[in-house]
């Protein structure tokens, strides 16, 4: 059995944002335990929400669209402003002419991400970074 492609979508871009921001800031991946490495440590949480599917009858191929999440957590006590920074960074890193491969697929932003209103969440404030995107089975 072979995995749908919101599967492989999922995996492409959950991974895209390990190799972007591992090296830099803790991530929570849909799943699976995390825990912040300390109560000043920012992190991201990833979430993925499939949203769909349309036919392409040029290509005969379905298109299927989902977004990912990155919502960034800052300690409370650094304020708005350096959340937002993050948050810019993460949205730079998936702009709308990003184009991400996997194994017989391929997966592209389709906007450019939306940063959300920052909001307090258990000591931290919660930046939500909205990332539109469509996949395709090569």
């Amino acid at each position: 059995m072979t995995n749908p492609i919101e599967a492989l979508a999922a995996d492409t871009m959950i991974a895209a944002v390990g190799t972007a921001f591992s090296a830099t800031y803790g991530i929570a991946y849909p799943g699976i335990d995390f825990t912040p490495a300390n109560a000043t440590s920012v992190y991201l949480d990833v979430s993925i929400l499939p949203n769909g599917s349309a036919y392409q009858p040029v290509s005969g191929n379905d298109t299927h669209q989902g977004i990912l999440q990155v919502a960034v957590m800052y300690p409370t006590a650094g304020g708005a402003i350096k959340p937002l920074e993050v948050a810019g960074a993460v949205a730079d890193a998936f702009d709308k002419a990003s184009r991400f491969f996997g194994a017989g697929h391929s997966v592209k932003v389709s906007t450019r991400p939306v940063i959300g209103q920052p909001f307090p969440n258990d000591g931290y404030i919660r930046v939500p970074v909205t990332i539109s995107y469509q996949a395709t089975k090569d």
